[in-house]
């Protein structure tokens, strides 16, 4: 079985959505990789309605950049794992990936990250 791969980084999320596609995050080649839909703005929306409306739509772009981010926190963890591998290998091998330790948890998201769809 061949290995799990995803698009090269790195992404960028637009720097703000779009009334048509919502909030696209691509590729350096230009590749889309996912939109955020979000809903169309409500000329009449006012008061706390519209307050909502931006909330959502700051919460939206939080989403898109963290998605964007994804490739390089992917090669970033790995980094990392492999450093503690190295510098304590009998302790690295015994940390299950978890939620126990800070390793562990390293762990269980790279599992997460490179598990082939189900």
């Amino acid at each position: 079985m061949s290995a799990v791969t995803h698009t090269p980084g790195p992404w960028v999320a637009a720097s703000h959505p779009s009334s048509i596609v919502g909030w696209p995050i691509v590729a350096q080649t230009g590749r889309l990789i996912c939109n955020l839909a979000t809903p169309p703005k409500d000329i009449n929306r006012v008061g706390k309605a519209l307050a909502e409306y931006e909330a959502f739509i700051a919460e939206c772009g939080a989403n898109a950049r963290l998605i964007a981010a994804a490739p390089d926190m992917l090669a970033a963890l790995s980094a990392m794992v492999a450093v503690a591998r190295k510098q304590s290998p009998k302790w690295s091998k015994s940390v299950e990936p978890d939620g126990d330790s800070p390793l562990g948890l390293a762990l269980a998201a790279l599992a997460k990250a490179e598990a082939p769809h189900a």
